[in-house]
This record gives structure tokens, sequence and C-alpha cells, in this order.
């Protein structure tokens, strides 16, 4: 097995036991603390991605893995059931928001600590140069996602404002679009982690095919996943 695939599936074991730890300390909040557990582990992809970027072992291990057992942490603090009783803004924040000030500053952290740790381990060749002409189509599989959700919601609002006229302003456009862009946002930062892995594996072939075909398969079921939680709850109601 690759080294950074056994990193990419450590870091994620590790975090999910953060996950376990709440359901096994908390019975009564158990169900939800599974039922979350994959989203809360969506801030941890995009810094997997940079941490996979390093060519130093000591460097991509320790932020790796730092950024996993901060993310087990704050998976077992975010899911206690008494935080949980009304809606939980900060759980909300954390998984638009987290991989960059919480989980970003642990594997810098990491990082140093395994620099310091491993000084004389052989750093990875670089990788042959490989032409990005291709991999940025696929990113406008998300931003038709995105668009579908504002039009979605702006049905929506209209429906709502026509039954409830005397009460209700007029839908805001510019407001719409401001709920729909921290979705958008981290939709593509959770593409990071699986662009990382496809053209590195493209690169080491020293050709695009099939992992840019794959990249165009991820991003379409991840644009899919959003539509369904999102779009289509406000079409269908």
């Amino acid at each position: 097995m690759n080294e950074r695939v056994r990193l990419v599936l450590t870091t994620l074991g590790i975090a999910f036991l953060g996950n376990l730890a709440r359901a096994a300390v908390s019975p009564e909040g158990a169900g939800l603390a599974l039922a979350f557990g994959s989203f809360l582990l969506l801030p941890l992809l995009p810094v997997l991605a940079l941490a996979l970027q390093q060519r130093h072992p000591g460097v991509r291990w320790g932020a790796g893995l730092a950024a996993a057992l901060a993310s087990a942490l704050c998976s077992f603090v975010l899911l206690d059931p008494q935080h949980n009783q009304d809606a939980n803004i900060g759980l909300g924040l954390y998984v638009i928001f987290g991989w960059v000030p919480v989980l970003g500053g642990a594997a810098l952290l990491g990082g140093v600590l395994g620099r310091l740790a491993l000084p004389h381990a052989p750093t990875d060749p670089p990788l042959p140069p490989l032409s990005w002409r291709g991999w940025g189509w696929p990113l406008v599989l998300p931003l038709l996602g995105a668009a579908l959700n504002l039009w979605a919601e702006w049905r929506l609002s209209q429906r709502v404002q026509a039954e409830f006229s005397h009460h209700i302003p007029a839908p805001d456009l510019l407001a719409l679009l401001a709920a729909t862009l921290p979705m958008l946002l981290l939709l593509l930062a959770v593409s990071a982690l699986p662009l990382t892995l496809l053209r590195n594996a493209a690169q080491r072939r020293g050709q695009a095919q099939p992992f840019l075909a794959w990249w165009w398969v991820t991003l379409g079921l991840l644009t899919l996943a959003q539509v369904w939680w999102t779009a289509w709850p406000r079409l269908a109601g």
C-alpha cells in the first residue's frame, strides 16, 4: 500500500476515535456521535491534502497525526449531548472553517515536531512535472451545484414570502448567495484531498488518465451529495 494512502487511512481512523469515545462516554448521544461522524471528518480532508504535499516524511506524518488528534478531540467535545440540545453554532462553524485555525494550527505544530524528530529522514524526490490542463474543468460541477442550491433557496423563499407576505420580507439575493457560499467553500476544500492523491498518482505515472477521469467522477459524486442534502429538500418541500 502506498505510504501516503496509509497516512490518510491512519489519520481518518484516529480522528473517528473521537466519535467512538463520545458514543462510549455518552450513550444517550451515541446516535448523534455516529451519525455526524462523517461530517466532522470533513475539516480534516484539506489539512491532509496539505500534509501530503510535504516531501519530508517527518513533516508529512507529524502534520497528519497532529491534525487527526486535534480532530478527535474536537469531535469528542462538540458532540457532547449537553451542547446539542439546541442549535450548536460551534459545530457548524467547525465543519465549515475548522480546518483553518484549529486543525491547521495543529498540523503546523505537528509538522515542526516531526521535522525535529526525524532530521535525517530521506526527502522524497520531486515528482515529474505534469500539465494542469483539464484538471480545472471538473470544478465547474460544484459551481453548478451551488447555482442550483441558490436557485432552490430562492424558490423556497419566494413560496414562503407569498404565503406569509405580511410578515416576511421579499427574498434578498445577496443574503441567499452569502448563505450558499460557505457550503461551496467547504466542498472545494474537501475536494483538495482526492485532487492531491489523484494528481500525485498521475505524476508518478507521467500521464493524466485514468486519474483525471476519476477526478471527474469524484467531483460529480460530491456535487450530487451537495444537491441531495441542500437543493433537493428545498425543491421537494
